[in-house]
């Protein structure tokens, strides 16, 4: 029997080590435990916890078009969801044009 190699990579966000992500770390999983909605708008998926509940789990874009949803709300609340929604959209969407087809 095969065993998985599992890979675990902790980082001490920082407004520079976005970039590092994104360029160097693209096709790493990466979890993040973040405060500022800016580090985590551009990610593939967004897990929110609640009352130590997951609470919601799907792509930043997606979550932020949903009116119910609890991290649109926090995009809201932060004053700047024109500019999230815009870094989580064309993150969404360059996604769709480099994913394989299936």
């Amino acid at each position: 029997m095969a065993l998985a190699r599992l890979t675990v990579l902790i980082i001490a966000f920082r407004k520079y080590s976005q970039d590092i992500v994104r360029s160097k770390l693209s096709h790493t999983t990466v979890i993040c435990i973040a405060h500022r909605l800016q580090t985590v708008a551009f990610y593939d998926k967004i897990l929110v916890m609640e009352k130590g509940s997951a609470a919601e789990f799907d792509v930043p874009y997606k979550l932020m078009t949903r009116d119910d949803s609890i991290f649109r709300s926090m995009c809201v609340s932060s004053g700047s969801f024109e500019n999230l929604f815009v870094v989580a959209k064309t993150s969404f969407e360059q996604r769709q044009t480099h994913s394989p087809q299936s």
